[in-house]
């Protein structure tokens, strides 16, 4: 019995130990998958905190272009790119204003005037700034509206509001104005409509809304800071000769495509013609102080902008919604005559004597077609032939942290001036 109980513990000693190597094996499959597991959890909330950061960081800087935006005038362009690595230094590539690119020492300055330095710490940290007040010199439309019968653009023109960002349309992220030099919107973005020319496409045109001193009124800058921080009217101090205000109904449907005919028209009965927009054109002239025009109305002058001008050029395929152009005069406020408003042939314009002129246009009265039903805003776009600043300056920062990107935008509308519009007849 002895002999036989010896002879049987080899044979258990060595299925005890066959079993404990299976148990050291399931032991280390699963230490294996708890150790993935925790290392995808810790990649996550990495991720996360890396995209919070950026966020945080993009915010920061986002505020002090805010801030550093008042030390400006309208117009002013601004780009820099900034990189940090791990602690060990700055580099800025592309920065400077209007596509410049100023020296490495004035590149690396703007990164550090913005607290990046103190911000990016010890990770792999890339900040791309933008401003945007006015159009870069090589963002022109190609179409053919920027011509009137006084004044030829050839075929390229500079657009208010931004090319493709404007408001009269709800989602314009696809819509590339500037691509392979059409001259037409590409029609996939448009249900397969062919032929639509890039200055009627909604995404080029603001809205005006009645109601609300945030809606119904705009200013736009006819002047910019250029690179140099110097304040630049391309009427006065370039060669700009042309200018165009378009205004127009939007599509009774609610679409952001359709034909003239199918716009609302206005009532604009013998009794019921009202003056829906009003304008006024202020700036500083030399001699004069501040100086400015108004809408004329007079027998022989007459450029209010009341319901039948608006439907007679709505559907005037010659002058197509351009309300006022080359060759149309105002009120002066300070001689208390007639003036051109915009450059005409050989006559001097108001807006060649000014400096930091401003166009502001007003919503000053509900808007009823027809049959007597509201029509729920107008439409409006400005065409130059050289860049002048935008109504409303964007903000753009881009923060990539570890390689986890946040991107932020703001848009900021110029002050609108509170100045008492008046009709001279």
């Amino acid at each position: 019995m002895k002999q036989n109980l010896q002879n049987s513990r080899p044979k258990n000693s060595g299925f005890i130990a066959i079993i404990a190597l299976g148990v050291l094996g399931l032991l280390s499959i699963f230490g294996l998958i708890v150790y993935g597991i925790v290392v995808d959890t810790y990649s996550g909330v990495r991720s996360s905190n890396n995209y919070y950061a950026a966020r945080d960081l993009s915010d920061s800087v986002i505020e002090n272009l805010l801030f550093k935006l008042n030390s400006h005038e309208p117009g002013w362009n601004f780009d820099v790119e900034c990189n940090y690595t791990g602690g060990r230094g700055t580099t800025a590539n592309g920065a400077g204003t209007n596509g410049e690119n100023p020296t490495s020492s004035t590149d690396t300055q703007a990164c550090t005037d913005m607290g990046l330095d103190a911000l990016a710490g010890n990770k792999e940290v890339k900040v791309v700034v933008e401003v945007k007040g006015r159009p870069d010199d090589d963002e022109t439309l190609l179409s053919e509206k920027c011509k009137t019968s006084t004044g030829n653009f050839n075929s390229s023109c500079y657009v208010i509001p931004f090319a493709g960002t404007g408001t009269a349309a709800k989602k314009c992220t696809a819509y590339e104005p500037f691509a392979d030099n059409d001259k037409y919107v590409n029609s996939n973005l448009i249900g397969g409509i062919n032929d639509l020319d890039h200055a009627d496409y909604a995404c080029n045109w603001n809205k005006l809304t009645f109601g609300s001193s945030l809606t119904d009124r705009v200013a736009i800058p006819l002047f910019y800071e250029d690179e140099n921080e110097e304040v630049v009217n391309p009427f006065k101090d370039g060669d700009g000769e042309n200018f165009i205000l378009r205004i127009r109904t939007p599509c009774i449907d609610g679409s952001e495509v359709c034909d003239a005919t199918e716009r609302y028209k206005l009532d604009d009965t013998e009794d019921g013609n009202d003056i829906v927009v009003q304008w006024q054109l202020n700036g500083e002239c030399e001699g004069e102080g501040p100086c400015g025009l108004v809408a004329y109305v007079d027998e022989d002058f007459y450029s209010a902008i009341d319901e039948i001008i608006l439907n007679t050029f709505l559907l005037n395929p010659s002058r197509q919604f351009i309300i006022l152009s080359n060759g149309d005069s105002g009120f002066d406020i300070n001689s208390n005559d007639e003036a051109y408003l915009f450059p005409y042939l050989s006559y001097q314009s108001k807006l060649e004597l000014m400096d930091k002129p401003i166009f502001t246009l007003f919503l000053s009265d509900k808007l009823i077609d027809e049959g007597g039903k509201n029509i729920p805003y107008l439409e409006y776009q400005i065409l130059t032939d050289l860049p002048i600043g935008g109504s409303q300056t964007m903000l753009k920062a881009t923060a990539l942290i570890d390689g986890n990107a946040f991107i932020k935008t703001l848009w900021k509308e110029e002050q609108k001036p509170l100045i008492d519009f008046a009709i001279q007849n």
